[in-house]
């Protein structure tokens, strides 16, 4: 049960975020770098982020593709549907439900390009050798169990 409270940001909230698992020729998933000042900082993750009011997540995952790589995508399939709980999130005092929706997106060739003052510092590909031997959320570990199991294809 939880307490009432006259701060409306020490309700407990959901955020909703839509992911891109992205290979490349070679095999290779591109990954983005969280960047300082954001939860999760440094660590490495997939291309992607929070859903906007009244946006589709089909939508919001390519959005988000282009804002932090400059690269232009098709959304495939969805691969998996995470879930998780924060009861003390560093973003806002509430506690967060977080979904996160990860898709197979293909791109377009093209020059990664670096988002500036968002929330990604930089974005690179990796096999998924080194991918998995970075520090990382623990969805990118998904996204290497699933291209593992079914190929990067």
């Amino acid at each position: 049960m939880t307490t009432p409270t006259a701060d409306p940001l020490a309700l407990p909230w959901t955020r909703v975020g839509a992911y891109a698992i992205v290979t490349d020729e070679s095999d290779r998933i591109l990954l983005c770098r969280i960047a300082p000042g954001y939860p999760a900082e440094n660590l490495w993750t997939l291309p992607g982020g929070g859903v906007d009011h009244g946006e589709h997540p089909d939508d919001a995952v390519l959005r988000e593709l282009g804002e932090e790589t400059g690269l232009v995508g098709t959304r495939e399939a969805v691969v998996s549907v995470w879930s998780g709980y924060i009861p003390k999130p560093a973003s806002r005092p509430g506690p967060l439900h977080w979904i996160a929706v990860l898709y197979r997106v293909t791109v377009d060739p093209g020059e990664l390009v670096v988002e500036i003052g968002g929330s990604t510092a930089t974005c690179a590909w990796f096999t998924l050798d080194e991918a998995s031997a970075l520090d990382h959320v623990d969805l990118v570990g998904a996204a290497i169990d699933h291209l593992r199991r079914t190929g990067p294809d």
